[in-house]
């Protein structure tokens, strides 16, 4: 859809504007006098410009929003790493099916429910390596529900899955320090549907972010940390929120040129209802 509205933006203002081109010398070679059809015929055409630019500045933001992702955030420490995992609904309804009586909506219960055994799939899914080695997650933290407490209690139906998002936190020690991690995921298997994992590093107040596909699910670094940094490293809280990897800017410029273009739009048309009606005149009076 928006290949065909590009196309007709940029190949039809060549025709058309090649006619126009001979209509304004046929208009004014034959009759001077009265302009009030070409200047019709003018606006008409700018207003069928403007509702195609707005209708595909409208459209894009839209399309762009269709990506599903889900987000993780790492951060390093020299004897600890924290990962903290985040799934919408919707991506968590394809690993495993949490609406168990099919009636359209998720409880609370429903959800709590199915905590282990969503904490049991990530562990399969989710494979880590410190140091060389073969590892876990780490020790979880309760599972949290990333929507309003005041309807936290409510059921969630199936429409607004991919609005609430769920957040699993593990930490994980290791001595004597960490020199490398490695972090696959295999999630991309089962969540055909499922785009990217956005992943966001965090290691001595500086942040790094590498994005994790089908095409590439894996993804590892190091550290730098050696026993001197056993010496020189201050704690620092762990409890810091996820780094949103969404940039809403380009679309909300995208949504005001749409609205503009249609304001534009309609008071073309007003002067197209005026000429129509015969209150608009160009040319000599009698």
């Amino acid at each position: 859809m928006l290949v065909c509205l590009a196309c007709w933006v940029a190949i039809g203002p060549i025709i058309k504007y090649s006619f126009l081109v001979h209509f304004i010398f046929y208009r004014i070679w034959h009759f001077p006098g009265d302009m009030s059809h070409f200047l019709s015929f003018l606006i008409s055409l700018l207003s069928s410009q403007c509702l195609a630019i707005a209708f595909g500045s409208l459209c894009l933001p839209f399309e762009a929003q269709a990506e599903e992702i889900g987000h993780l955030h790492v951060k390093v420490e020299p004897q600890r790493i924290e990962f903290r995992l985040k799934f919408s609904l919707q991506t968590l309804q394809k690993f495993l099916v949490l609406d168990s009586d099919h009636n359209g909506f998720l409880s609370k219960q429903e959800l709590s429910g199915q905590e282990m055994a969503l904490r049991d799939y990530l562990a399969r899914h989710i494979l880590v390596t410190l140091n060389g080695r073969d590892t876990n997650l780490g020790f979880p933290k309760p599972m949290a529900r990333l929507w309003p407490e005041d309807s936290s209690d409510n059921d969630v139906p199936m429409s607004e899955f991919d609005q609430r998002w769920v957040e699993f936190i593990y930490m994980k020690s290791a001595q004597p320090y960490i020199a490398d991690v490695s972090i696959r995921f295999e999630v991309f298997k089962d969540a055909s549907e499922l785009d990217r994992i956005q992943a966001v590093i965090e290691q001595s107040g500086n942040i790094s972010q590498a994005s994790l596909n089908r095409s590439k699910s894996e993804h590892q670094w190091q550290t730098g940390f050696t026993a001197d940094s056993l010496a020189t490293h201050e704690p620092s809280p762990s409890d810091a929120a996820p780094v949103s990897a969404v940039d809403s800017t380009s679309s909300s410029y995208m949504i005001v040129f749409g609205l503009v273009a249609l304001a534009v739009t309609w008071l073309l048309l007003r002067r197209v209802h005026r000429i129509s009606r015969g209150s608009f005149y160009i040319g000599p009076r009698e």
